[in-house]
């Protein structure tokens, strides 16, 4: 398998679509992960990506950063549901993209069978794919 047909070129590419004007433009991305599962992963895109991670867990610290200095490309991790976001609340609606898929569908999207069984088993043991 190439190097670009890894997951984490995979995922790199899914970020870069949630950003509508393509790379170099500003952006906001919510990323909601209530399980705490997406956090390494993403800080490992971030550094090849082409966007900013934000990942501190203390929302109001979160908005007033961002209020302050609004990064070109942001993605803000989220350990809770978007039902559950509070100070950022009011950047949801405005927002280039909210992520709320689980890391498990996501291996899935990507092309990686996983039984009901496998998936219960460890549902955040995704040490197989290559980032």
């Amino acid at each position: 398998m190439a190097q670009n047909d890894s997951f984490g070129a995979w995922l790199s590419k899914r970020i870069d679509l949630l950003f509508p004007n393509g790379p170099g433009d500003t952006g906001l991305v919510l990323w909601c992960d209530p399980r705490h599962e997406w956090r390494e992963l993403l800080e490992r895109c971030a550094q090849v990506g082409g966007f900013e991670l934000w990942s501190d867990e203390d929302e109001l610290l979160l908005r007033d950063r961002y209020i302050r200095e609004p990064p070109a490309r942001l993605v803000i991790w989220l350990p809770r549901s978007r039902e559950e976001i509070t100070w950022l609340k009011v950047f949801d609606l405005e927002a280039d993209g909210v992520w709320q898929e689980p890391l498990i569908e996501s291996v899935r999207s990507y092309g990686v069978a996983i039984s009901r069984d496998q998936s219960m088993a460890n549902p955040r043991d995704c040490s197989c794919l290559r980032m």
